[in-house]
């Protein structure tokens, strides 16, 4: 698996915008705000489900997703496929920290991202372009 660039890491960790889309047949388009990105590796993305019931199932259904992050004149699309993740290690680890910097929430699972195309999605400097 690829290794992602080192500016779309550091943007889909800093980001003030973070938005995840999914789509089934049963629910047609989901997108929700994101609100915490990690990485297992440098090849998959991380993400926490607190609470995301419509998106679980949409990608229970179609593990096909597209995630974007943005900031000013900065951002990226990223597309992908995933798992959702209950338990294990990762889970355990991830469920160990957030915790402790997010003690009011609870983890209900990990969205698991392995990218397959990553685009430019800045108004600026080719906007559109695959960069991967």
């Amino acid at each position: 698996m690829k290794t992602l660039p080192p500016s779309v890491k550091q943007l889909l960790e800093t980001a003030p915008n973070r938005a995840l889309a999914t789509y089934s047949d049963q629910n047609g388009i989901n997108v929700i705000p994101v609100s915490v990105v990690k990485f297992s590796n440098d090849s998959e993305i991380i993400l926490i489900n607190f609470f995301m019931g419509k998106t679980i199932d949409n990608i229970l259904e179609d593990n096909s997703v597209s995630l974007v992050a943005w900031d000013d004149m900065e951002g990226y699309q990223i597309k992908g496929t995933c798992d959702h993740t209950i338990d294990g290690d990762l889970f355990s680890e991830i469920t160990e920290w957030a915790g402790v910097t997010f003690p009011d929430r609870s983890v209900n699972g990990l969205i698991q991202i392995k990218p397959k195309e990553i685009y430019n999605v800045s108004p600026l400097n080719n906007p559109g372009e695959r960069i991967w």
